[in-house]
Formats: C-alpha cells, structure tokens, sequence
C-alpha cells in the first residue's frame, strides 16, 4: 500500500504536505512529542459556492489551522472528492453518504470500489432541492422532460443523486432533460434569474444560499418526491433517508415539500495514520460550538451524532476518541 506521505506528496495543485513521521514519545521532550503525533499540514477537498460544503470547509479549514495544523481547503464535489481521497490527492474530503455507498461497491459513477476511504465524522444532512419557476408550469419529476434546466458538474454527488431520483420516476435520467449550462448552485441561480433555465438543483443544508436568493427574486417551487418514487430510490441505495423541506424555509414557498436525505460526513484514506486521525476528531469534538457556528443546519451537533458515517467504515483512529469519550462502545 502507497504510504500516508506519498500520498500527500502526489496531492492536487500541489497541496500542502500531510505526513509528518509518528516520533516515540521516549525520545523526545513531550510537548515536542505531541506535536509529532499530528499531521504537519493538510489538505481538504470540500465544495462549490453556493452550496453548504463550501462555508463547512472553510470553516472546518480555519478551525483545525487555528488548533495547529495548517489546513488547506480546496473546492471540490461529491463524486471528486471520494475519488480524490481514496488516490491521495486530498488528505480529508466532505462526501456524501449516498456517493460513498456506491463508491465502496464499485457502482456508477465509480469503475471500481473505492476500498480505501475511511469515515471520520458526521458533519450535517443534507436535503435534495429541485427548484424550478413557477412560469415554467413545471409541477412533477416527469414535467421537466425536455426542459432547460441547470445542471451540477459531471464530478458532483448532487449529479448522481439527481440521475438518481430521475430514474426513480421513470425518466433515463439527465439526457431526458435539455441541460443547457453546468455549475454549482450559484451558477444555477443566476442562470434561473437570468431566464437561460427553468430550474436547478442541489443537494444541500438548510437554509442554502444559492436557493434563497433565487427565491427572493423569481417566483419558485421545490419539486416535491412522491413516496413511489421514493421507496424505489431507498430500495436502490439505503443510504438515502426521508425528509421535508420545512415550509417558510424559501420566499413564496409555504408548505413543506417532501424530499430525500443524504448526510454529509468528513473522509479520509486509510492510511493516514491512527494518530492523526485521532488528533483530527478529537480536535473536532473538543469544539463543537466552534462547529456549531460553521452554518445553521450544524446548530444541533453533537459528538453522539460524530459517530455516524454511513456506509464508510470508521478509520480506527477516529474509533479510538469515541471509546474515550463514550460514544462509541463495539
């Protein structure tokens, strides 16, 4: 197996080194000793503006350089940021639960299982927007056929997830929509003020940025996932769960609109030592207010809910802070 520092050294842009040697604590004066049980440097792939990912991993960046260990966070998505965890081109990533359910299994988008990828952390849930306008007619999944719709990156979780629940309800997927441009939200926002497109989507926190501008300046509605459609959806990844967007959560859109869920958690390779992913959750977990505050959704969280990391198997280091703190008893 490639080490934990030739990873770092092949990072992307090349990104800040990661490996700093594990120093036996005998040989060194022990704040010296500490400091070597953590990393030197790391590297984060997390989101594009617009979306939640994107303040989480600047944020979630700022705090552990503050704690010591510079951090460099660099945009990302989904899909990109499994692969690019699983080959060493990011120390740590933000996926998707759904994302990482296939890519363990080797299931498309992925050409091959992603055996590598380690969970660390639950961060926050995430909930599937389509946002379309209210001119364009557009009331179920199977209305938009044929519409211009603003879609993600070819990279991005919310792609597979899109393809996803369109195949659920019937359609092939996004080659039955006209995509005419392609972006993070923030992009599909303009592009929807703009008139280029009728709608767009994201699988974001609440309240999402991109979502709520659009919403103050053209009249929108969230399209909603029927329980069918649904259920087809969980049969085929059980990492998706219920859920609703509140009503008043957007301008003009006072119901609660049904929808799908797909948790959000922070990953590494595993090979990055035990040590340091020690040092990266403790570190996490001994500042959950700092975390708290990244973005509204994360107001409630908790190292109970830290444990929680889907279908990715927990890094051993992570593991062993949760026995410490009791959170974690198997």
């Amino acid at each position: 197996m490639t080490s934990y520092r030739t990873f770092s050294r092949i990072s992307r842009r090349s990104m800040l080194v990661a490996g700093a040697g594990v120093a036996l604590a005998g040989a060194l004066p022990a704040g010296r000793a500490a400091a070597q049980n953590r990393p030197a440097n790391l590297s984060l792939a997390g989101g594009s503006p617009g979306g939640v990912l994107y303040p989480v991993s600047a944020g979630l960046a700022k705090l552990l350089t503050d704690k010591g260990v510079r951090t460099n966070a660099e945009e990302g998505a989904g899909t990109s940021n499994a692969l690019n965890v699983a080959a060493g081109r990011a120390d740590l990533g933000i996926g998707l639960s759904t994302v990482n359910f296939q890519a363990m299994r080797g299931q498309p988008p992925f050409r091959q299982p992603l055996a590598t990828l380690r969970g660390l952390c639950f961060l926050f849930e995430q909930i599937v927007h389509i946002m379309v306008t209210q001119e364009s007619g557009v009331r179920s999944l199977a209305d938009l056929r044929g519409k211009p719709m603003a879609a993600q990156p070819q990279s991005a979780g919310s792609t597979m997830i899109l393809n996803d629940i369109l195949r659920a309800a019937g359609l092939a997927g996004e080659q039955d929509l006209n995509v005419v441009l392609r972006g993070g939200p923030a992009v599909g926002a303009r592009a929807v003020q703009d008139r280029r497109a009728i709608g767009f989507h994201g699988t974001v926190a609440i309240p999402a940025g991109a979502f709520s501008e659009a919403a103050v300046s053209v009249p929108l509605r969230l399209l909603p996932i029927p329980d069918d459609v649904f259920a087809k959806l969980a049969a085929a990844n059980p990492a998706y769960s219920r859920a609703t967007i509140p009503g008043g959560s957007y301008t003009g859109i006072a119901e609660g609109v049904p929808s799908a869920a797909d948790p959000a958690v922070l990953m590494c390779n595993a090979a990055m030592p035990d040590d340091h992913a020690y040092w990266v959750v403790r570190t996490i977990g001994e500042n959950i207010e700092t975390m708290r505050e990244m973005h509204p959704s994360m107001r409630a969280y908790s190292r109970e809910r830290m444990t929680t990391v889907g279908a990715l198997p927990l890094h051993p280091g992570a593991a062993r802070y949760y026995r410490e703190i009791g959170v974690l008893r198997s």
